[in-house]
């Protein structure tokens, strides 16, 4: 087996530039149980040489790792405690939860139909729909702490999943999303619990790859310039 090394019109690895994010949800008072959503928001290549005022980005691929932490992870509280995540990755989206199309049982706006046994309501189905480009992936986590009841010697053990998702936008899209400096890449997370288990932490972390060039002028939203 050989290599070839034609490197005519051959794109490597050091053709593009990397970015890691990690943006994170953590509990640190003592309220029991609450909703938070959280928004962190970094410029493409920050912290690494960002972007001149003629150059564009072009995202290549993301892989994206979500997960629930608990911090210690074990501790005295009682077996009923959970914690859940959901959110999106994206750019420039807005600091509240309304990329978040579907927040539960509670959305208040939407289609739905109710399922019925008899006179009683005991199911209801949702559905809803919007139109955003600024979403590129979503996430969900669901996890249950270990615990230690005391004063009983009984506890029990916990259970988590890790959310993994790796998106290559020119297989799937023929080029990736571009952003130029004023744009920010985004990532919107909602935690909740009832009742919250201590020291409770919901952690993002992103690897971006990015495809960079000078331009002259500007194109439409997330687009290369013509």
């Amino acid at each position: 087996m050989s290599i070839n090394m034609d490197t005519t019109d051959v794109v490597d690895y050091s053709d593009f530039r990397f970015q890691q994010v990690q943006s994170a949800v953590n509990k640190i008072g003592s309220i029991s149980d609450y909703n938070v959503t959280g928004l962190n928001s970094v410029e493409p290549l920050e912290g690494g040489g960002q972007l001149a005022n003629n150059e564009v980005a072009e995202l290549v691929a993301s892989k994206i790792i979500t997960y629930i932490e608990f911090e210690p992870e074990a501790e005295d509280h009682g077996d009923d405690s959970f914690a859940e995540a959901r959110g999106v990755f994206g750019a420039n989206l807005p600091a509240s939860a309304d990329a978040l199309i579907s927040d539960g049982p509670n959305v208040s706006d939407g289609q739905f139909a109710q399922i019925t046994d008899g006179s009683e309501s005991d199911f209801e189905i949702r559905s809803r729909s919007q139109v955003e480009d600024r979403i590129f992936d979503h996430f969900a986590n669901v996890a249950l702490p270990q615990y230690e009841a005391a004063g009983t010697g009984t506890g029990g053990g916990g259970a988590t999943n890790v959310y993994e998702s790796m998106m290559n936008y020119r297989s799937l899209y023929g080029r990736g999303p571009v952003l130029d400096q004023t744009d920010d890449v985004t990532i919107l997370h909602k935690l909740q619990g009832d009742p919250y288990p201590p020291g409770v932490s919901h952690q993002v972390r992103a690897h971006l790859v990015w495809d960079v060039a000078e331009v002259d002028d500007a194109g439409r939203a997330f687009s290369l310039p013509s």
